[in-house]
């Protein structure tokens, strides 16, 4: 009976050991977003504007998602949260939405401790978006290249790095020319 009894302890004491073990492993990481693009919605970026703007809620369609992209040769998915708003509006509407966006999104990367790359920039030729960069033709729909506008900047957020980027294109469907003016979040979990 003692030697039962001992046995059944020295099984207990082995098996809390196993558990012990297996308890300490440390678990595989999983890649994960920044808090800022976790954080982050593309629809709140839309109500925003509407509730900013009356011709943003008068004169426009809107969208967001997201989506994510595996771009030839590179080993892991870029993620992407897009929104956007589609509508006749003139030069100066534009101009305002890209200056609220602007400042709404800085205020949103610097809000949940994002750092920023640098300061917003307009320029178009060295933006990092692949999945926004127009041509001529841009979703079968021409695009007015002389119209382009919009601005970006990197984020870095622990040790994930991002892209805040906003574009404003003029297109041309059926005759009829209107504004296309999309942003996004987008980076690589790690």
């Amino acid at each position: 009976m003692a030697m039962q009894h001992a046995r059944s302890l020295v099984a207990v004491a082995a098996a809390g050991c196993l558990v012990v073990v297996a308890v300490a492993q440390p678990k595989a990481d999983k890649p994960s977003h920044s808090g800022f693009y976790r954080d982050f919605s593309a629809e709140g970026m839309v109500t925003f504007s509407r509730d900013q703007f009356k011709f943003v809620k008068d004169k426009c369609g809107s969208g967001s998602r997201g989506v994510g992209h595996k771009w030839n040769g590179e080993e892991a998915e870029e993620d992407f949260k897009i929104f956007d708003l589609t509508g006749d509006l003139s030069d100066d509407e534009v101009k305002k939405v890209l200056g609220a966006w602007q400042a709404e999104l800085v205020k949103r990367a610097k809000a949940s401790k994002a750092v920023l790359g640098h300061d917003p920039k307009d320029s178009i030729v060295d933006r990092p978006m692949r999945l926004l960069q127009p041509g001529f033709i841009w979703a079968d729909t021409p695009v007015v290249p002389s119209s382009l506008r919009g601005f970006y900047c990197p984020y870095k957020d622990g040790k994930i790095e991002g892209w805040v980027d906003v574009l404003a294109i003029r297109m041309v469907r059926d005759k009829k020319s209107e504004w296309l003016v999309l942003g996004a979040v987008h980076e690589v979990a790690r």
